[in-house]
């Protein structure tokens, strides 16, 4: 004859099942809270290192007038480690000075990777763009014009085309980052949030699936309703 579970042993059972799924729950928390501290520390290493090569050459990483001049003309042959100058007005232009701004930092020792200042016709992942130990995003440099006024900005998202302007994280997980690094305010300060990039204050979309509002400043809101990576995040150097 088969002997049943007693009522104890099914209590014991079933507290045990809810600690393993409690756990399970928890950790999964945990890695998800880890996956967003990364963002943060990634942001703000390129920032130090951003700043730290202004200090030395008075010039932004990829603008730098001179930077032939410390480090070679690149020449796919003769110099393929080289690289090429900026124009030093104070805005790093994506075509040609987002790209090579990595090349300008890793050369000053100043971050880290193997980048090259060759290819500028869209991002290549390690050789003009920074991948983030966030899972399928990249963190490209570009200025533009806010308020009328000229910014440089680090961007967080995923690589769409020539750009890496397509959403990465949810409306959500932008929050608590701006929350952290600024005001929370997806648009305004020194942390931007939208749905494809903030190339400037013109250019805010209507009603998306990352945030909400209108063309003003103060009427744009996070849509936290909305579970999927949409977000792209801009970083003021």
């Amino acid at each position: 004859m088969k002997k049943a579970f007693s009522l104890v042993e099914l209590s014991i059972v079933l507290i045990i099942i809810g600690l393993l799924v409690a756990g399970v729950s928890s950790g999964s928390k945990l890695i998800h809270q880890a996956k967003i501290s990364t963002i943060i520390t990634e942001i703000t290493d390129i920032k130090n290192s951003t700043k730290a090569f202004e200090i030395v050459y008075e010039q932004l990483p990829g603008d730098f007038d001179n930077a032939e001049g410390f480090w070679g003309t690149y020449n796919s042959s003769t110099n393929p480690t080289g690289t090429v100058n900026g124009n030093d007005d104070n805005v790093i232009v994506l075509g040609n000075e987002g790209y090579r701004a990595w090349h300008h930092l890793s050369l000053a020792d100043v971050y880290s990777g193997g980048f090259s200042s060759g290819s500028t016709s869209a991002f290549v992942i390690g050789t003009n763009v920074v991948e983030s130990g966030y899972s399928g995003g990249v963190y490209g440099i570009i200025g533009g014009v806010r308020n009328g006024y000229r910014a440089n900005y680090i961007r967080f998202g995923v690589i769409s085309g020539v750009n890496n302007n397509a959403g990465i994280v949810s409306a959500l997980d932008a929050y608590k980052i701006e929350k952290k690094m600024d005001d929370g305010d997806p648009s305004r300060g020194t942390v931007r949030t939208n749905a494809s990039g903030y190339v400037n204050d013109n250019a805010k979309p209507n009603g998306t699936v990352c945030i909400n509002g209108n063309f003003t400043e103060s009427d744009l809101s996070f849509v936290f309703a909305s579970t999927g990576a949409v977000c792209v995040m801009d970083f003021e150097i």
